[in-house]
């Protein structure tokens, strides 16, 4: 069994966003190194360019005068490589015969693009056009998101088609404001969480969504392992960690594809630490799911962690006290976890290089965000900020 991954070294000239393609590159090495390591086969796929494959592909999700002026210039390049970086894991994946491999893409899962223009940094929906494809084959795709931000994009392109389940995990209140309502019409689970939320609140999350998507019984998921939820993130509120969040949560994914005997296709999506944490992040959980698809895992059953606790009252409660109330409710994943050992940002960068890097671009990124979504932080991501800076203080 394998682990395969759509990369080229053109990925690193993209500037379409402010969160460096670095990240990119960064999470390959860290696969690569961990599986060398530990004796993992992984296939490398390059995508090349070709644009008018491309366009005959997208125009399942697009329109032809928004590819047409998309596509135009060095980054139209650039984006169209990106989309093909998943388009040449599906092809994969079909020639593989479906068998219950990860299939990454860390410059995937541009999950806010839209029928006719662009959002928040994404470009070409590849995920929206993945599924579509798939569905049109006659198969039923299960797309799950847990980037801090709605997957409008991938809701809006897919919503009608009965073969496809989404499911997204994100915080409300920030862009792209969408992402409150569930339709079991529509097959659209959205579990919009509270800035200050958690491991737990997470993993709830997660467990709901794989009920749905093991009742709709699919041929393969799609996953957008966005890392913006993580605590660290200069655009989210969340506070996710790598260690009792992401890593849980991407076996949990593992332990239902093995169920089910399905791929999985993963693109990284969003993340704004893109020196640290994002790249750890998106290789932990491709890892993670390797390793449940191998049948290799120790770890708890994911429908089987379902025993809940009171709940606390929150009225006066700050919100770090409230995550370590309610990550009781997991804790039977969270014991499996204990002896994880621990992730090594350092193996990255320094500690010192680290907070230079912050300091320069999290300004940066709040700006171009708000300039190019007019999007600014929620009330609560706002005191949770001041909040989190009063403790470094």
């Amino acid at each position: 069994m394998t682990i395969t991954i759509g990369y080229t070294e053109r990925y690193l000239g993209w500037t379409g966003s402010h969160a460096s393609p670095q990240r990119a590159r960064l999470a390959v090495e860290h696969i690569l190194a961990r599986t060398e390591d530990d004796g993992i086969a992984v296939t490398m796929l390059e995508p090349q360019l070709d644009q008018d494959h491309a366009r005959d592909c997208l125009s399942l999700v697009h329109h032809a005068d928004y590819l047409k002026r998309q596509m135009k210039g060095e980054q139209g390049k650039i984006a169209t490589l990106m989309f093909l970086g998943t388009e040449i894991l599906v092809r994969q994946i079909e020639q593989d015969g479906f068998k219950p491999q990860v299939y990454f893409n860390p410059q995937g899962a541009k999950h806010h693009a839209a029928f006719r223009n662009a959002s928040g940094f994404c470009w070409f929906n590849d995920h929206a056009w993945a599924a579509q494809y798939f569905a049109a084959q006659g198969m039923r795709v299960a797309y799950l998101d847990w980037d801090a931000h709605h997957g409008d994009g991938v809701e809006n392109l897919t919503r009608d088609n009965p073969n496809i389940l989404t499911a997204s995990i994100h915080e409300w209140g920030i862009f792209p404001g969408t992402g409150k309502r569930t339709s079991h019409k529509n097959r659209t689970y959205n579990y919009p969480l509270d800035a200050g939320d958690g491991d737990a609140e997470l993993l709830e999350a997660v467990e709901d969504a794989l009920y749905a998507i093991r009742d709709f019984d699919p041929q393969i998921i799609l996953l957008a392992c966005g890392a913006d939820g993580l605590r660290q993130d200069p655009l989210a509120g969340l506070t996710y960690t790598i260690e009792h969040g992401i890593i849980p949560a991407a076996h949990a994914v593992g332990q239902l594809a093995y169920e089910l005997g399905v791929p999985v296709l993963v693109g990284g999506a969003g993340g704004y630490t893109p020196y640290t944490y994002v790249p750890v992040a998106w290789a932990e959980t491709i890892l993670a799911i390797h390793e449940e698809l191998e049948g290799r895992s120790t770890l708890t059953a994911w429908h089987t962690a379902t025993e809940e606790v009171a709940e606390p009252a929150y009225e006066d409660a700050p919100w770090d006290d409230r995550q370590d109330d309610t990550r009781a409710r997991k804790q039977a994943i969270l014991d499996d976890l204990k002896d994880y050992p621990v992730l090594e940002w350092e193996n990255l960068l320094t500690r010192e290089e680290f907070e230079i890097v912050q300091a320069e671009i999290t300004p940066q990124i709040m700006a171009a965000m708000e300039a190019a979504t007019g999007a600014t932080p929620s009330r609560k991501q706002a005191r949770n900020t001041k909040r989190r800076d009063a403790k470094k203080g």
